[in-house]
């Protein structure tokens, strides 16, 4: 007695650890944002893909990661805008950049304004919105093993990525070198020395 237990409902449909679902490969996505914060002069965006084969992704990749239990438990695509706009050096590039993303997200949330008739801010009000991202990956490589990055590196109106008119997303390899989504790495000369595997979700880069 006391050494049994019951195998959840809908056990049949369950998908084994390791057998996950295939990562997204670098492209421009519709994407919800999913959390929101301020830090360093920077407004800084957890997001995730809401459309398509690759919906909830970065979600369930979180979870998993928190189920297991490990170190480092992080959101994996994330975005990051500049908001320091008194900045005497950069703070009209900053305001420009501001600006292109909150006429992508108003463009993309019908009846949505970010700002109140004073020019304020509330960063709570992102959450749940649509934008368009171009999602690219940058490969680290840790004891012989290769990790994928997500970045965003701009944002679109969620109907330009509908009709395809965003710039062709890239990976940056281990060799610091561009290539297309698809295209084999380089090979790379073999390398005796001994290590041990890390687990990714050790590695927060």
């Amino acid at each position: 007695m006391g050494k049994t237990f019951q195998l959840p409902d809908g056990y049949d449909t369950v998908v084994a650890a390791g057998q996950s679902r295939p990562a997204p490969e670098p492209a421009a996505y519709v994407c919800k944002i999913v959390n929101t914060d301020l830090e360093d002069g920077r407004l800084k965006l957890d997001l995730d893909i809401a459309e398509g084969d690759f919906a909830d992704y970065f979600k369930d990749d979180f979870d998993e990661r928190k189920a297991r239990g490990l170190k480092f438990v992080y959101w994996s695509l994330t975005a990051s805008i500049p908001i320091a706009f008194d900045d005497p050096k950069n703070g009209e590039f900053f305001q420009r950049l501001y600006k292109r993303f909150d006429l992508n997200v108003t463009a993309s949330n019908p009846n949505f304004e970010l700002a109140d008739n004073r020019g304020v801010v509330d960063i709570d009000k992102l959450i749940g919105k649509h934008i368009g991202a171009l999602i690219i990956v940058r490969e680290k490589e840790v004891n012989r093993s290769v990790y994928r990055n997500y970045r965003v590196e701009e944002t679109y109106t969620v109907k330009e990525v509908h009709d395809g008119k965003t710039r062709e997303a890239w990976i940056v390899g281990v060799d610091g070198n561009k290539r297309k989504p698809g295209e084999p790495a380089p090979e790379k000369p073999k390398n005796t020395s001994d290590s041990e595997p890390v687990d990714d979700v050790d590695i927060p880069f």
